[in-house]
């Protein structure tokens, strides 16, 4: 950058980035350096991560960032990832795909003959299709459209023996 002939001093986006990028890494790393202050204490508490799942429940099917996530608990993107690989195990936005696939695979367990694997994708927030089908059978051990042809001989079944109970009756 300090090379007038790099391609990153003509780009000042780039400058920007890169020096914010610096900051913030330099004030985390003298965060962990100071005496007296207990681990955990930028962590998030349990209320503040359950805020983020409430909200996230209601959003699934929107475009989510870390940094909506951090706006519902009102602090960082940073904590918020601390807080969820601490309480959850994994960073947020990899709980947000799970949910986003537990959704999926609810709706398409209850599909009905017009539910289509792209508009549960879609429903669910999953705009790259192909990627939703690779997540979904490494999640399920099954494709997508596996679950959904279950779930229509499943419906089927039940419809042929309601009406079969139906005609014993009448």
């Amino acid at each position: 950058m300090d090379r007038g002939d790099s391609p990153l001093a003509s780009a000042p986006r780039v400058q920007v980035t890169i020096e914010k990028t610096l900051l913030m890494l330099l004030v985390e790393c003298l965060a962990e350096r100071l005496p007296g202050v207990p681990a955990g204490v930028h962590d998030l508490a349990d209320a503040q991560v359950q805020a983020i799942e409430t909200w996230v429940e209601a959003n699934l099917g929107e475009s989510i960032s870390i940094d909506d996530l951090a706006v519902v608990a009102g602090a960082s993107p940073r904590s918020v990832q601390k807080s969820f690989r601490r309480l959850r195990g994994c960073s947020p936005m990899t709980w947000v795909t799970r949910r986003r696939l537990a959704r999926a695979r609810s709706l398409l367990d209850h599909a009905d003959d017009t539910t289509t694997v792209t508009d549960v994708a879609l429903y669910c927030g999953f705009f790259q299709f192909g990627r939703f089908a690779v997540r979904y059978r490494q999640e399920f051990q099954e494709k997508p459209s596996e679950t959904l042809a279950r779930a229509r001989k499943s419906a089927e079944r039940r419809a042929q023996n309601e009406g079969a109970s139906r005609s014993r009756l009448g």
